[in-house]
């Protein structure tokens, strides 16, 4: 079977759209579960909830709570970083798995850029 971007993105859609239907909240379960589904998708490895990453990750969102502006922390951390914003609307923590994953089209793995 040829690959097919499209397809692979109607598959990676409708993936992320069964994940909202049986979310039910936003603790590290679900948003690691959510990861892992999109993960093995691809065939990459199934990743794990570190509390460590966690707390640096919530410490420097508290930072950044009072202006909410999308700024990596400085120098890039000492951990790859994902910043999703959706000001005026409602969303959860699935929905930032999904516009996560929508990004896989302008992902190159073979170069990791």
């Amino acid at each position: 079977m040829e690959y097919s971007p499209k397809l692979a993105a109607a598959l990676l859609l409708a993936l992320t759209s069964a994940m909202i239907v049986t979310a039910q909240n936003d603790d590290a379960d679900y948003m690691v579960n959510a990861h892992n589904e999109v993960r093995a998708a691809v065939g990459v490895g199934p990743v794990t909830w570190d509390p460590i990453v966690a707390a640096y990750a919530q410490s420097f969102a508290e930072k950044r709570r009072a202006d909410c502006q999308p700024i990596l922390s400085p120098e890039g951390g000492p951990y790859g970083e994902n910043i999703f914003r959706a000001p005026g609307t409602e969303w959860n923590a699935i929905d930032a798995v999904i516009y996560w994953a929508s990004g896989k089209q302008y992902y190159e793995h073979a170069t990791n850029t």
